[in-house]
């Protein structure tokens, strides 16, 4: 559902950034941890502390390609970016799940919240 309430009719765009093998990887342990959250959650209440809260998951990939596809920025670019694609792969997870989901925005953080039908 979108943030209106209505359903997303267009597709989502899709990261380039990591292998399609890595892409279902990270997607599949996304839909994992969120698959128990009953309240309004965003990608930033799982990973806070970028990019301590990555180590030992997936989603570390995500953070080491930053580092390597853009060596001449500074750690805090770096870190921007790695939640730019966190979040794209964070809507992915959230869109092809077999839950439903609702979103919202809160400032420029899209939220969501599972439908219970």
């Amino acid at each position: 559902m979108s943030a209106d309430g209505g359903t997303r009719h267009k597709c989502a765009r899709k990261s380039k950034l990591l292998p399609e093998s890595e892409r279902s990887n990270i997607i599949s342990y996304i839909e994992e941890r969120i698959s128990n959250e009953k309240e309004w959650f965003c990608y930033s209440d799982f990973f806070k502390d970028i990019p301590k809260d990555l180590e030992n998951t997936p989603l570390i990939s995500i953070y080491n390609k930053c580092k390597d596809r853009f060596p001449d920025k500074s750690e805090c670019e770096i870190i921007t970016t790695t939640k730019k694609y966190i979040g794209i792969y964070f809507r992915d997870s959230v869109e092809s799940s077999q839950r439903k989901y609702k979103e919202r925005f809160l400032s420029s953080i899209k939220q969501y919240k599972e439908v219970n039908e």
